[in-house]
């Protein structure tokens, strides 16, 4: 059994490097992607090396002038270039706030010499979503409402608050990140939330491991740095208490403890090159996170990595990887499935302490309109992942879903997913809501 962990672990550990160094090494220039951009880049190529006197910003209803600046990281008294101009593009469709981008260049008119003037053209995104939901399996019921507002009084600010009853509890949530404190590098984000809820722990196979009820209040606390348009760090800290009770399930019949707090901090590196790629994304992303349990008094690393490769007609091949590996908490362990690379376990219901997977995917844009975009994914994954509840389990299989991609709302990337795990015998579908794609 131990050779067997060392091997998979080993295997994990080359399958990652190698899509580090690979997708290091791959990570694209900072291109313009559409027409539209092309023929702005070849307008404002006869500006190149010129000084920026003034920056003008156009088209934002509901966005700041200052934040859209700020976003496009362009300042006046810097000089203009073809790096500068694209990464300014690239930072404003990245942002998810903006549905259109435009950037241009022309002469200062009150200058002498050789000023020019950026403007800015830009067509804001609706950012208030509601997200209605409701689940029943027969025996419960539950539903609730999430609000998501990601430019709140159009600083570009997040603010996600949320509420969900049934026969299971009724709980409640908020979320605070600002992604520019005082219009400076750095990163705040707050949260909040408790409540009491049934939850569940299953096996790949769809099995109830432990199930109990839980009256949680907890918080957290995170400060970030953005030192590149590519490189950010953060630290954050995290408190939770629980009650416990009604524990059932056959991992309650033996020595399982159950914590009834959560102590941690937590150290994050993530290094995203992607760049717009027509409704998807292409290039190299990573990110590496190092944890501590004062509950346990141990430590916990974790880390994913992704290789987005074009390849004909906006289509997209990626190769996925994600790993984590230390000693957990059982209610602080990490959640996996419905996760890329993780979507053959049962949705919502497994955790682990230690965990890796691979993958491979392909992305098939369907039906492209001005409203956004229908994209067909296939999947193929394997893994493995050990749970202080439910033991150690192999998975592998295939899936397909698809995406809707909503041009001008500012969480575009919404779909469905079907995955057959040829382990257990078991299809699993999962849901997908998220910022980009």
């Amino acid at each position: 059994m131990k050779i067997q962990i060392v091997f998979r672990n080993a295997f994990f550990g080359i399958t990652m490097l190698l899509l580090i160094v690979v997708g290091v090494q791959y990570a694209p220039a900072d291109t313009p992607e559409t027409n539209a951009d092309n023929t702005d880049t070849k307008s404002a190529r006869a500006y190149y090396g010129r000084e920026i006197c003034k920056i003008e910003v156009r088209g934002n209803a509901r966005t700041l002038d200052p934040v859209v600046q700020r976003i496009a990281g362009l300042e006046t008294g810097s000089v203009l270039d073809e790096k500068s101009l694209s990464q300014a593009r690239i930072n404003l469709k990245k942002s998810g706030l903006f549905a259109e981008v435009s950037i241009k260049a022309q002469p200062c008119p009150a200058e002498s010499g050789t000023p020019i003037t950026i403007i800015i053209d830009v067509e804001d995104k609706w950012t208030l979503i509601p997200v209605p939901f409701f689940s029943s399996d027969g025996s419960s019921v539950m539903g609730g409402l999430v609000a998501i507002e990601s430019n709140l009084l159009g600083t570009g600010k997040q603010l996600i608050s949320g509420v969900m009853g049934g026969t299971e509890g009724l709980s409640g949530f908020v979320v605070y990140a600002d992604p520019a404190l005082f219009q400076s590098r750095y990163k705040l984000v707050l949260s909040a939330g408790g409540g009491v809820g049934d939850e569940e722990i299953a096996t790949p196979d769809g099995k109830t491991a432990l199930s109990f009820k839980t009256n949680s209040v907890s918080g957290s606390f995170g400060l970030g740095y953005q030192f590149t348009p590519r490189l950010s760090a953060s630290v954050r800290t995290r408190l939770e208490q629980y009650e416990i009770s009604n524990i059932k399930g056959p991992a309650a019949d033996g020595s399982l403890e159950i914590e009834d707090s959560q102590r941690q901090l937590s150290l994050e590196s993530r290094y995203d090159a992607t760049v717009p790629y027509g409704s998807l994304l292409k290039g190299f992303e990573t990110a590496a996170r190092a944890s501590y349990s004062f509950v346990v008094n141990s430590p916990s690393i974790s880390g994913q990595a992704a290789l987005n490769i074009p390849t004909f007609a906006a289509q997209r091949l990626r190769f996925l990887a994600a790993g984590g590996f230390g000693q957990r908490p059982l209610l602080s362990e990490e959640p996996i499935s419905g996760r890329d690379g993780f979507r053959t376990l049962p949705f919502g219901k497994v955790t682990a302490k230690d965990y890796w997977s691979t993958a491979v995917a392909y992305d098939l844009p369907v039906l492209t309109r001005g409203w956004g975009a229908v994209v067909i994914s296939s999947f193929y994954e394997h893994g493995w992942y050990r749970s202080a509840a439910a033991g150690e389990h192999d998975f592998y299989g295939p899936g397909a879903g698809f995406r809707v991609y909503l041009r001008k709302l500012a969480i575009p990337a919404l779909g469905v997913d079907a995955a057959y795990n040829l382990q257990s015998d078991q299809t699993v579908f999962s849901i997908a809501v998220g910022m980009q794609m």
